[in-house]
């Protein structure tokens, strides 16, 4: 991947103004939808500008299927993506994860006002946060336990959402794979991705892979200078539950 010509064609885009030839207004002055119109020059221009708008639809279009490119415009929206599908996972040292069920208590280590939801899926409760200070992450937990089937009211599962914010979006739990099939969204009006798959840690090689095929729903953003990831496997949260409870996080 190279991260400045990708760059360098984003920064290409966005100055790119052309401006029509007098060859070219004359051409469209004398075309034949242009024929009963009074003014020929205004005419052929608001035809330049709806073909500029259509070509840079369809250049933008192109450019995304490129991965480079599309890496580069993630990167443009305050996101990040691999370089790869297997990137280095370095364990995390139990001594320097911190478990409080106060998130007043989070915020004071981590140095920022901790974000938290104010709707949550229905059964879901908050259960308890976590500060990781070797990465300086944040991770809170929401859990809803339901019966099992049948009639044994002893048998139940519980089902987790995290949400995951830090200074620094090139920590794993908030990278998103090139492979991954990414969806543009919006939260609150900010650029945001969604897509399905996690990294599945390798303890071995201290590697992890992204598996497209995992159950796993993962929204991504920014907001003001934190990143955030919240995700869930729970079958019974919808992609739209999952953007709900986002746009409701302060």
């Amino acid at each position: 991947m190279n991260e400045p010509n990708d760059e360098k064609l984003i920064s290409t885009l966005e100055h790119y103004h052309p401006r029509p030839g007098a060859r070219f207004e004359q051409r469209m002055a004398s075309a034949p939808w242009n024929q009963k119109q009074r003014s020929p020059r205004r005419s052929s221009l608001r035809g330049f500008a709806v073909g500029l708008a259509a070509f840079l639809m369809a250049v933008t279009a192109l450019s995304l299927s490129i991965p480079s490119v599309r890496a580069a415009v993630m990167r443009y929206l305050g996101l990040n993506i691999s370089a790869s599908e297997t990137v280095t996972n370095p364990a995390i040292p139990a001594e320097s994860l911190v478990d409080s069920p106060k998130v007043s208590e989070i915020s004071t280590l981590a140095g920022w006002n901790i974000k938290t939801p104010t709707w949550l899926p229905a059964g879901y409760q908050f259960r308890d946060a976590y500060y990781d200070t070797a990465n300086q992450m944040v991770l809170l937990t929401f859990t809803a336990t339901r019966p099992l089937p049948g009639n044994d009211p002893t048998m139940t599962e519980t089902r987790t959402i995290t949400l995951i914010q830090a200074l620094n979006n090139r920590l794993l739990p908030l990278t998103v794979a090139p492979a991954a099939q990414i969806l543009d969204v919006t939260i609150n009006g900010l650029p945001a991705a969604y897509a399905m798959g996690a990294w599945e840690n390798d303890a071995a090689t201290g590697t992890a892979t992204w598996n497209s095929a995992y159950d796993l729903k993962n929204v991504y953003w920014q907001m003001d200078s934190i990143y955030l990831a919240l995700n869930t496997s729970d079958a019974l949260v919808s992609q739209e539950d999952l953007l709900k409870m986002a746009e409701s996080i302060e």
